[in-house]
Order: structure tokens, then C-alpha cells, then sequence
């Protein structure tokens, strides 16, 4: 799964211990939610930088093709990184963005 490489690619680029692999917890056709966890939150700290510069940009970019589709005119698409019970959730790693229509 995609986003879950890039996390799980990023943590270990960054020398950061996952005690759980990032892998799909869920898809709805609202939502897909994908979790893993790290050894210590100084492990998913280190990521905080790179999900606030490129990391939620890059999951907003897979997940829409960098422009969400017209059957979601009217609509935003969302990425966001955090805890287990959304992004309102404590976390050690928390970031968010919001899709822009095209025109």
C-alpha cells in the first residue's frame, strides 16, 4: 500500500523504530485509515518536520492524483496524520492539509 511505504519508508530513512508496520486499518468510501505505531514518541517526533513540509502533501497527492476529481466539485479531500482516534487524538506525530479544487 502506498501511503503506508511512505511512512514506513520515511521512519526508517529517519532511523526511526516502528513496533507496528504502517498497513490499512480501514477503508470506507469516505475514509481510508492507515495506522502502525512507534517505539517511543521521540521515534515519531522525528517525522513532525517532514509530515508538516511534504508528508501530508504527498498522501493528498496519491490519494487525489494532485487534483481531486470532479464528482468531488463542492468538496475537500483531507490528509492527516494522528491518533488512533483521529487527528484530534493524541499523537506523537500529528499534521493535516486540505485539498484545493482545480480549475
Amino acid at each position: 500500500m502506498a501511503i503506508g511505504n511512505i511512512l514506513g519508508g520515511q521512519a526508517s530513512s529517519m532511523g526511526s523504530k516502528l513496533t507496528v508496520p504502517y498497513r490499512l486499518a480501514s477503508c470506507t468510501p469516505t475514509e481510508i485509515k492507515v495506522c502502525g505505531a512507534f517505539a517511543t514518541n521521540a521515534d515519531g517526533n522525528q517525522l513532525q518536520y517532514w509530515a508538516e513540509m511534504s508528508g501530508v502533501d504527498g498522501i493528498l497527492q496519491i490519494v487525489t492524483g494532485g487534483c481531486p476529481p470532479p464528482s468531488l466539485d463542492g468538496h475537500s479531500v483531507v490528509a492527516s496524520l494522528g491518533g488512533t482516534s483521529g487527528p484530534e487524538s493524541d499523537s506523537c506525530l500529528a499534521a493535516f492539509t486540505v485539498s484545493t479544487p482545480c480549475s
